[in-house]
């Protein structure tokens, strides 16, 4: 069953010349998609798209005939894959029309799916959807991914960061630290966690750290740190 919430949030370009398929396709497209862009031919489809693209109208997903009279499809594919790798695109074409060389190409260049008419609509909106959540779950994830490096960047200023293994060597430690106990990696790293602190720690609060930290469980409280010139300062860690 189609998920027509899903697809009442995209917006798709349409690419047909035959007058007939197209009317049929416009009834059932236009009703489900939150905007049908259309066009007859490949530059008209390659002006609408930057005109969209210009306008912040994102285009979801693109489906073409791939055979369209003044040229192939093709044209428009190699377009929008100059700055668009990863957009959904379908072609479809009929057995006569059909051209091996076409298919190849449009597969080196990442079509999302070719389909041979006649169409059915029904198969052609299950791989939109199928396609389109694809794409939308993989946005999510870089979002999420450039979220996290947006974090650690900031982190990377202002707080002293350093990761050990289960072993408690050192395997990370972040700019920040290094400038503040001025050591370079090969001072640090490989060593047990606990030489980046102050000798003067108290070794029951190093346990304690070690087995809350082994136990998956967060630790917080006073560290006392020793810098390479012997400088002593304080941090509130976590």
């Amino acid at each position: 069953m189609l998920d027509e919430n899903f697809l009442g949030t995209l917006t798709i370009l349409y690419v047909e010349n035959d007058s007939e398929l197209k009317k049929e396709f416009l009834q059932k497209f236009e009703p489900l998609f939150k905007t049908v862009i259309t066009s007859s031919s490949v530059n008209e489809a390659i002006s609408s798209f930057d005109n969209a693209i210009k306008n912040n109208n994102d285009v979801d997903i693109i489906v073409s005939e791939a055979n369209i009279s003044e040229c192939s499809g093709l044209s428009l594919l190699s377009h929008v894959r100059k700055e668009h790798k990863n957009l959904p695109f379908i072609f479809f074409t009929d057995m006569q029309n059909a051209d091996i060389d076409v298919l190849l190409t449009s597969l080196r260049q990442d079509v999302t799916a070719y389909f041979m008419k006649p169409l059915k609509i029904d198969d052609i909106l299950m791989k939109i959807e199928d396609v389109c959540k694809v794409k939308k779950r993989e946005d999510e994830i870089e979002s999420e991914r450039n979220e996290v490096e947006e974090y650690l960047r900031i982190i990377n200023k202002v707080a002293l960061v350093f990761i050990f293994d289960v072993n408690g060597t050192i395997v990370y430690v972040n700019d920040f630290l290094k400038e503040v106990v001025k050591c370079r990696d090969e001072e640090i790293l490989g060593h047990d966690f606990k030489a980046i602190y102050h000798h003067e720690m108290p070794k029951k609060v190093l346990q304690e750290q070690w087995e809350l930290i082994n136990e998956g469980e967060k630790w917080d409280g006073k560290m006392k740190y020793l810098t390479k010139d012997s400088s002593i300062f304080y941090t509130n860690a976590s």
